[in-house]
């Protein structure tokens, strides 16, 4: 069930990113949200449900991206797995550990997604495009998992769904 659970976060991230995203864009800098619903995904489904969120997400991504097909499945797949591993670590039950991940993963993403288009200008487009995007996508993508977390954390009933699932 947490594989079911974890495709349609993926999916759902997917949708909010290819159609919904551009309408919070500043200054030409667009947010990258997916990473914030496969946080979400890890924290409380664990490595499973963050690696099946990251899969769907990527693979979506992918395919409707002027990236390399492959790049946004593995690097989104092994954030969730290694993310949900260390779910219940200290560092990561506090508010700054969350956010930490959040800037790491939009920094490692857009390192990797920035090597895989090879631009020529390298100072033009650190300064103008990659850190605007890092901070902006980590801001509304942390206010993004937290409005979730404090959701599930809330209301009981959703809480039910990440459960695991007895034998």
């Amino acid at each position: 069930m947490r594989i079911v659970y974890g495709l349609l976060i993926g999916f759902f991230a997917a949708l909010i990113e290819l159609f919904a995203v551009r309408f919070l864009t500043v200054k030409n800098v667009i947010p990258t949200l997916t990473p914030a619903f496969i946080l979400f995904a890890a924290f409380f489904g664990g490595r499973r449900m963050g690696m099946w969120a990251g899969f769907m997400a990527g693979m979506i991504l992918d395919f409707y991206s002027r990236y390399y097909i492959g790049v946004g499945i593995i690097f989104y797949s092994a954030a969730g797995y290694i993310l949900g591993q260390y779910k219940n670590r200290y560092f990561f039950e506090n508010t700054m550990g969350k956010i930490i991940s959040l800037l790491a993963v939009n920094t490692l993403q857009s390192f990797i997604f920035w090597i895989s288009t090879r631009p020529e200008n390298v100072l033009d487009v650190f300064l103008v495009s990659i850190f605007p995007k890092i901070f902006y996508s980590t801001l509304l993508g942390g206010t993004l998992l937290f409005l979730s977390l404090l959701l599930v954390a809330k209301f009981s009933y959703i809480a039910i769904l990440f459960r695991p699932m007895k034998k």
